[in-house]
């Protein structure tokens, strides 16, 4: 054998090691990914074990052996951290069945309920059985909850309606990163002769540029209020300020919500008399979701109701006649006070926006829930026709009522940009199926877009926005908006 064959040969086996090697890297760093734990338990002591005497004793995970063949299929061994454990062993992302524990009389209970199909958000915590009963517990918790009212005033300062003397306004909550956007957008609301008094909410500190808060209470019908619960942070302000508003119907808006058109007349529709809401849906469904809001959630067993196949919920605006939703909006507060404890860390939805839905859903609380799904507003790249960075939100008769911009703040100069060139719309018979929307980057700037897939957009209808009233209605903002930014500069 030549000298040339041998070092062929050695070279050949070195590359079938490296092979060997990188498979074995590639899998092990599989293995651990999507199998083991990544991240560590993070036990709040709210949640941990409970050691009354009437808390229900742990016996341990027991693995659904139906789903291991989606390991040992394709290795063909045993994998024993998918099998059963003890109550202190995390459970695996993976992982399928369910927690079994006894209680005080011996009957044996199952809880945390993981299907097969169960779809662990990445960023999620991981749970332990030990966790089992307190997760139970949550939904009774939830429904004998009764918020306490805090400082909440008996005076009546809202817009009185002609016939049922309810008391109507507009509550937003604000801090300095968007009280540019929320300025421009009082100054379009009263553009469009809306005369709905306004609440604007915010925690101590978060307003430091009292220039522009002064110039908006210069509007008599604008109030400052203050969240003195310093336990309410972040999206909570947002449940906190419908609940403790001196209005008895709320149309609660995001700071970078504009309506299209003086939009007093929603208090008036029928759908919102009859049930005393009206929601307004998300880009996401159970069939195109990226909050794993799906059937096979561990959230429907933490909240104690049925999966529901609808949209999710868009909360950057939304009306309630509170006289009509006492129960509901109690479960709304108690959800958003615990929300650190359980939602939040299982990442099993995102911020207040579902809040709502699922408060009225677990007190069975009528509401309406609007069926257009949100057209995009936004402006052509080089990969999208529209590239959607506003959701464009429809009234109970499908007209295009309301603009969040929520991707493209109004914050300082260099934000001052229009980009309501297009508007796409979706005229599919069947939104469930066929309203798929998915975000991608756009080049060069730290935003995304949103736009149907290559195969739903045959579903959407593209609208040129050149010389429409949302052409002028940006025009508008932006100048309200560089008003703003003047007064605050002084």
């Amino acid at each position: 054998m030549t000298k040339a064959t041998l070092c062929g040969q050695c070279r050949r086996r070195d590359v079938w090691r490296a092979a060997l090697i990188i498979f074995l890297a590639i899998s092990r760093a599989w293995y651990w990914r999507y199998v083991t734990p990544v991240f560590t338990v993070d036990v709040d002591a709210d949640i941990s074990k409970d050691t009354s005497k009437d808390a229900w004793m742990c016996i341990g995970w027991r693995q659904a052996k139906e789903c291991n063949n989606f390991i040992t299929s394709i290795i063909n061994i045993s994998v024993p951290i998918l099998s059963d454990a003890s109550c202190d062993t995390p459970i695996p992302k993976y992982a399928a069945g369910n927690c079994e524990l006894e209680t005080p009389n011996g009957t044996k209970v199952y809880a945390i309920h993981k299907s097969c199909q169960y779809n662990h958000h990445p960023k999620a915590k991981l749970l332990t059985c030990h966790m089992a009963y307190a997760f139970s517990r949550y939904r009774e918790q939830a429904r004998a909850y009764r918020e306490e009212p805090q400082n909440n005033p008996k005076k009546r300062t809202g817009h009185a309606a002609d016939q049922n003397q309810n008391y109507r306004g507009i509550v937003m909550s604000v801090h300095d990163d968007v009280l540019v956007s929320a300025y421009a957008v009082i100054q379009i609301i009263r553009h469009h002769n809306c005369t709905l008094p306004i609440e604007l909410w915010s925690k101590p500190g978060e307003l430091s540029n009292t220039k522009l808060l002064q110039e908006l209470q210069k509007d008599k019908g604008i109030r400052h209020r203050h969240i003195q619960d310093y336990s309410i942070t972040g999206f909570m302000s947002k449940p906190y300020s419908l609940y403790y508003s001196a209005f008895d119907q709320v149309m609660l808006l995001d700071a970078d919500t504009i309506p299209i058109r003086d939009p007093t007349y929603l208090f008036d529709t029928p759908q919102f008399g009859n049930n005393g809401a009206i929601f307004f849906p998300d880009y996401w469904s159970p069939h195109n979701t990226v909050f794993h809001i799906t059937k096979h959630s561990l959230l429907w067993e933490l909240l104690g109701i049925t999966f529901v196949d609808e949209f999710e919920m868009e909360s950057g605006q939304l009306l309630v006649d509170k006289t009509k939703s006492k129960d509901a909006l109690d479960m709304l507060m108690f959800l958003a006070r615990t929300y650190h404890l359980w939602i939040g860390p299982l990442w099993l939805a995102w911020g207040d926006k579902d809040l709502f839905r699922f408060a009225w859903r677990m007190t069975n609380t009528n509401f309406h829930y609007i069926q257009q799904p949100p057209s995009t507003a936004g402006f052509t790249t080089n990969n999208v026709n529209v590239c959607g960075v506003t959701l464009l939100q429809h009234d109970p008769g499908g007209d295009p009522i309301f603009l969040h911009r929520n991707t493209v703040k109004l914050k300082d100069h260099s934000s001052l940009e229009r980009v309501w060139t297009k508007q796409q719309t979706f005229v599919g018979e069947n939104a469930l199926e066929q309203y798929i929307i998915r975000p991608s980057p756009v080049q060069g700037r730290k935003i995304k877009c949103y736009h149907p897939t290559k195969w739903s957009s045959q579903w959407f209808q593209v609208k040129d926005l050149t010389g429409s009233d949302i052409e002028a209605l940006e025009e508008a903002l932006l100048i309200w908006a560089k008003n703003a930014l003047r007064i605050s500069e002084l």
